[in-house]
């Protein structure tokens, strides 16, 4: 079973949203300062009447302020997912719900967008499949001065330096019954990402042209002091 089965499955479950999109359950408090940092970041969340779309949007409190914020803002909404996921988000006028794995279902995609939002999701890409045909596909996505958020990218080589400070260590050892020998070793970890392939989508994407920035998390986030985002901007033609 891969990751988006997994989490498919997961949201027929009775555990709490913060459990069903990959988190821990103390950490729902965390969970509510998400959506300001993720709004900081994107200029064109500041406007009003633009396209939105979150792809892997699973479910609870991230994606009810999305919801909360476009209605607000009249903004259209779209929004991917696994069925499971999207039955538990309330539909709205504005909302346009894609169900399955993106981007097999790309073809069902008829707009592009001034901002898009893949959040706690590239792990599962890097996983499951190839990450440079979604991220790909997601920035074919962007209209002219259109922006892509890659958040929460756990980053192991982000970790291990973390794990080494005394505050992380003692973080680690609060909150993990997982022995820190075993993850400092040195050794290639080929099912994490690390700073080579973060570098690598840097660079790819440069490459093609667009504005690519790596950003810090604020320290209020889930996961803050191991993960970092990704923010990718179409230049406007």
């Amino acid at each position: 079973m891969g990751q988006f089965e997994s989490y498919a499955k997961l949201a027929k479950s009775n555990k709490s949203t913060t459990e069903i999109v990959g988190r821990y359950k103390g950490q729902e408090n965390a969970e509510k300062y998400i959506f300001s940092d993720l709004s900081d970041k994107l200029v064109n969340m500041k406007r009003e009447n633009i396209t939105i779309c979150d792809i892997g949007c699973g479910c609870g409190i991230l994606i009810e302020n999305i919801i909360n914020y476009s209605k607000q803002n009249h903004n259209t909404l779209t929004l991917i997912d696994s069925k499971e996921m999207l039955n538990r988000i309330k539909d709205e006028s504005f909302i346009n719900k894609i169900e399955g794995k993106f981007p097999a279902n790309l073809l069902e995609i008829n707009s592009k967008f001034d901002v898009i939002i893949v959040y706690s999701v590239l792990q599962c890409i890097f996983l499951d499949g190839n990450t440079f045909d979604f991220l790909d596909s997601c920035v074919e996505l962007l209209d002219d001065g259109g922006e892509l958020l890659i958040g929460d990218i756990p980053n192991f080589s982000k970790k291990k330096r973390f794990l080494k400070t005394k505050f992380g260590l003692e973080l680690h050892n609060k909150t993990s019954n997982t022995s820190i020998d075993n993850i400092l070793e040195d050794g290639f970890n080929k099912m994490a990402l690390d700073d080579s392939f973060i570098l690598m989508i840097l660079n790819r994407y440069r490459n093609m042209g667009f504005e690519v920035y790596l950003l810090p998390q604020k320290e209020n986030l889930p996961f803050s002091y191991t993960r970092e985002d990704i923010l990718i901007k179409k230049s406007i033609l």
